[in-house]
């Protein structure tokens, strides 16, 4: 069983019987500052809260050559049990980059790895982009 807490940004959090919640959508870290402070307000005493992980994706401007780029990366590829390239150099952050130029990275603990993932990620993509053009 869960609450299911929806703001007015478009986020939702879902605080669930052990008191641990989850924070989605699409918003920036004062959004979701902002939104976790508004809860707490509803409460006497303010909980001690912790950052697990988050998820953050991002759009390379152009279509992506998978079999080009996991031969160029520390990488899983397979394309009958998964349509992207699950790149293991980043372990334990998992970043999987997909044909169209999404990327996802998933279990990051702070802005600074995404931010570092997606320039090392994007200069290696611009470097293979004249190898697929």
């Amino acid at each position: 069983m869960q609450l299911i807490i929806k703001f007015d940004d478009g986020s939702t959090m879902l605080v669930f019987k052990t008191g641990k919640f989850r924070i989605m959508g699409k918003m920036d870290d004062l959004d979701a500052h902002f939104n976790i402070f508004s809860v707490t307000l509803l409460y006497n005493d303010i909980p001690n809260i912790t950052l697990q992980t988050m998820t953050a994706c991002f759009t390379f401007p152009h279509r992506i050559d998978l079999a080009l780029l996991a031969d160029n990366i520390d990488s899983y590829y397979n394309t009958e049990t998964f349509p992207a390239v699950c790149i293991r150099k980043f372990k334990p952050i998992s970043v999987n980059v997909f044909a169209s130029g999404k990327v996802i990275i998933t279990g990051l603990r702070d802005d600074t790895s995404a931010l570092k993932i997606e320039l090392e990620l994007t200069s290696l993509l611009y470097r293979l982009l004249p190898l697929y053009i």
